[in-house]
């Protein structure tokens, strides 16, 4: 996330006729109408974008005889012109564009196995947020195929920010209390459903009418 356009550029010497002689080499062959794009981040540069952009176009035309179009050209020269040297590149490859993660914080995505929560946590990926997953499962009663598919759609999403972590929640019976079930998160990072181990640290069962703090009938 956070790239729009990955380019592969020509590096080239601070001067007009570099610059000009690199932009005919990348535009040779190509096919259709065409435009110059210049920009300067250094303003002491002894041409200003649109003059640059003038004497490029010229003499793509008079090599090549390409037709001008301003906008939507088939294809664009960009010429980037720096502090110590100038890059020239055509039409990169586009990027998920967006912004950067995790420069908007974090965020906890409830993983549910549906459509809606990948795509919801991708969108919230491209403004800049880090996700983390949680899921609930009905595991010892119900079969292991929701967390499965939790995983798969995690390490699907994975793709886009790296170091994702998956958070488990489920039901269990209480040793002690039969009958009585309490629902313990588990953290797993970088294991599979198989092996992945509940997590420890939660609390006791909460208290329910008809019952003391220890799970047994209370005779009210």
């Amino acid at each position: 996330m956070g790239i729009a356009r990955v380019c592969r550029a020509t590096r080239v010497a601070k001067d007009p006729e570099a610059a000009t002689a690199a932009a005919l080499g990348l535009i040779a062959g190509k096919q259709g109408s065409f435009a110059v794009r210049a920009h300067r981040r250094d303003k002491r540069f002894r041409m200003t974008s649109a003059e640059l952009s003038v004497l490029i176009g010229r003499r793509v035309q008079e090599a090549y005889g390409y037709p001008v179009r301003l906008k939507n050209p088939d294809t664009t020269i960009f010429v980037e012109v720096d502090q110590e040297e100038i890059f020239v590149y055509t039409d990169g490859t586009a990027g998920q564009g967006g912004l950067p993660v995790g420069m908007s914080g974090r965020a906890l995505v409830l993983m549910s196995g549906g459509i809606d929560s990948p795509v919801a946590a991708y969108r919230m990926m491209r403004r800049g947020l880090r996700c983390d997953f949680l899921h609930f499962s009905g595991m010892p009663l119900t079969g292991p195929e929701s967390v499965y598919k939790a995983y798969g759609l995690m390490h699907q999403l994975d793709r886009f920010q790296c170091g994702s972590r998956l958070y488990r929640g489920g039901v269990r019976e209480n040793a002690a209390a039969p009958g009585v079930v309490r629902r313990e998160p588990a953290a797993d990072r970088g294991a599979t459903p198989a092996h992945a181990q509940d997590g420890r640290g939660a609390g006791p069962p909460s208290r329910r009418r008809g019952a003391d703090h220890r799970g047994t009938p209370s005779g009210r």
